[in-house]
């Protein structure tokens, strides 16, 4: 008996694995209120988020993803979670209370311009179009922008590439609501190559990659 429990205790012993916990933090401030956002990963993925109160830190929220924050708007602080071909999610917190809420699904904001914000329905994990949005933080109704690629605000105005085809893509101007669609350009390709991507750089020009050879191209507007 005595010779078996020491075969199991060395059994048990070497089988045991150490989980190494990596924890990822950043402090960012809004209307006058400091946040620690931290991260912990090891088999598991946690997010907390900290407030500093009277020269202490008081954990106000957490939740089993890892969620990242983009913006505020009012008392409600925006996270997101998603990207790279996985469900889009936004969650928020809101200030004085506890606990993250989940905002939308199938939803990734990345930026705002007052009450509206822009980003994805869903997000590719590659250089290739997705599903954009723009979306009303006060009523909260998204609008279904298509497939495109790089959505931004550039002032107070969204830019982003529309895709019509696999070799035509267009480069839209919308008002911050979403509102007074404009094309720019129209791009086009040859039926020999697929426009993959387009970036928008700046207010007068684009770049673009197309297949096979992957070749970029910079096109004016």
């Amino acid at each position: 008996m005595l010779l078996l429990l020491l075969v199991c205790g060395v059994f048990v012993v070497t089988n045991c694995k150490v989980v190494t916990v990596r924890a990822e933090t950043r402090t960012f401030k809004v209307n006058g209120r400091t946040y620690i956002e931290k991260h912990s990963e090891g088999g598991y993925y946690d997010t907390m988020l900290y407030q500093k109160v009277s020269g202490h830190t008081k954990q106000v929220a957490k939740i089993s993803k890892w969620i990242s924050y983009r913006f505020s708007y009012g008392k409600k602080l925006y996270f997101t979670e998603g990207g790279e071909g996985r469900t889009c999610f936004t969650y928020t917190y809101t200030s004085d209370q506890r606990g993250f809420k989940l905002e939308r699904k199938n939803m990734l904001l990345t930026e705002h311009r007052g009450r509206y914000a822009i980003g994805y329905i869903t997000q590719a994990g590659d250089p290739s179009p997705s599903q954009l949005c723009c979306y009303d933080l006060s009523r909260k109704k998204m609008i279904k922008l298509g497939l495109g690629c790089d959505i931004k605000f550039i002032g107070n105005k969204i830019y982003y590439a529309s895709v019509c085809n696999k070799h035509t893509m267009q480069i839209i101007r919308r008002n911050a609501n979403g509102g007074g669609k404009k094309v720019l350009k129209t791009v086009r390709e040859d039926k020999n190559h697929v426009l993959t991507y387009m970036e928008i750089m700046n207010l007068h020009q684009a770049r673009y990659f197309v297949s096979p050879s992957w070749g970029e191209k910079t096109v004016r507007f």
